[in-house]
């Protein structure tokens, strides 16, 4: 797929701003490794539309995901 995903750190896990939520594309390494795609940690939602979760991860945690740097967004 060519869309995106936005993963928001969980409230019960403590994980250091900016990196609570990042925006990546569907296939970043750093969501399809399986040693680094914990659903425990990370909330992931998916998107078509990278407008529509950049908004989403505004409203949720007050500012805006950061872009992973290594798919860039």
């Amino acid at each position: 797929p060519n869309g995106f995903v936005l993963n928001i750190g969980r409230r019960s896990h403590t994980i250091p701003e900016p990196y609570n939520h990042v925006l990546h594309h569907t296939y970043c390494r750093h969501i399809n490794n399986v040693n680094r795609n914990n659903t425990d940690i990370w909330i992931k939602i998916c998107s078509d539309n990278k407008r529509e979760l950049i908004t989403f991860g505004l409203q949720q945690e007050g500012n805006n995901p950061k872009r992973c740097l290594t798919c860039k967004p």
